[in-house]
């Protein structure tokens, strides 16, 4: 406007229409317009007045050492939780009204999340340098090896019952290696059962060899050889009957006296007679001058 009236700058929404000067009240009826709304009741100038008399309150009571800035006690409080937005303040400067925002303060930085603490790496299992070693075990004394058993179930059942038989033989009479098979092929085993069962029977065949020797002269009297001769004729080998001879206890002399004295009650002889036999039998000279010399003493020749 240029008729001398106040200019005021537009407000921020769409601008009204430009008002009249303040000594047009009504429009020329010739223009063939009615009256038109005095400026000052119009909306927009209700607004800004009021605007203006705030302002001016507030530099009246405010503190004089702000410059005119609002006070900060008066500020609204920023929340814990989000920063307020910016309140808008009014400054106004000379003749001119301007309208400036506060911008709010900047927004929290939220605080940084703490990052979990490094999970700890489990510290190495410590490894034993060295173990203990144990004692050398001590080793045992080699096991005989028992003969086998009648419950072997690889060994054939005639196998089996020939070691049977053979022990059994063995422990009521002595027996030489060859006279027990003899003895048991009579009892109508197979030579192969007979010889397995003699190679396994759990026996010393020396012991046997002496056995068998007592036994004799246990039954009838034997000079030396003789008694030798039986052995070997029993089938007993030459080193078992040498153990056997060895070992024996007897009285050849004793022997040789037995040996006359059966003659004598079996049938009558001369004295040269009885010693011809003696002799033949194996005794030596010594041991029948003994027993002729003994005879004689009995009344028997």
């Amino acid at each position: 406007m240029t008729d001398g009236g106040p200019a005021f700058p537009p407000p921020s929404f769409p601008p009204p229409a430009v008002p009249p000067p303040p000594d047009a009240f009504v429009t020329d009826a010739g223009d063939g317009g009615g009256p038109g709304k005095p400026w000052w009741k119009r909306w927009w100038a209700i607004t800004l007045g009021v605007v203006i008399v705030l302002v001016a309150l507030a530099g009246i009571f405010g503190d004089p050492d702000d410059d005119g800035a609002i006070d900060e006690a008066d500020a609204p409080v920023a929340s814990t939780s989000a920063a307020p937005e910016s309140a808008s303040a009014e400054e106004t400067t000379g003749d001119s009204t301007e309208v400036a925002t506060t911008t709010g303060a900047p927004p929290t930085t939220p605080a940084p999340t703490t990052s979990a603490a490094p999970t700890t790496t489990a510290a190495p299992t410590t490894t034993t340098t060295s173990t203990t070693t144990e004692a050398p075990t001590t080793t045992a004394a080699p096991t005989t090896t028992a003969a086998p058993t009648t419950t072997q179930p690889d060994v054939p059942a005639e196998y089996r019952n020939a070691l049977g038989s053979a022990e059994d033989y063995l422990s009521f009479t002595s027996f030489s290696k060859e006279g027990l098979i003899e003895q048991l092929e009579f009892e109508e085993y197979s030579t192969e059962a007979a010889q397995w069962a003699v190679d396994n029977v759990e026996v010393d065949w020396n012991d046997q060899a002496l056995s068998s020797a007592t036994s004799y002269l246990d039954f009838s009297a034997f000079s030396e050889p003789g008694l030798r001769d039986q052995l070997e004729f029993e089938g007993f080998l030459p080193g078992e009957i040498d153990f056997a001879m060895a070992n024996i206890v007897v009285d050849w002399n004793d022997e040789a006296a037995e040996s006359a004295a059966s003659y004598l009650d079996f049938s009558s002889f001369s004295e040269g007679g009885l010693r011809d036999q003696l002799e033949f039998e194996g005794f030596t000279p010594g041991q029948i001058d003994f027993a002729i010399a003994q005879m004689i003493a009995e009344g028997r020749l």
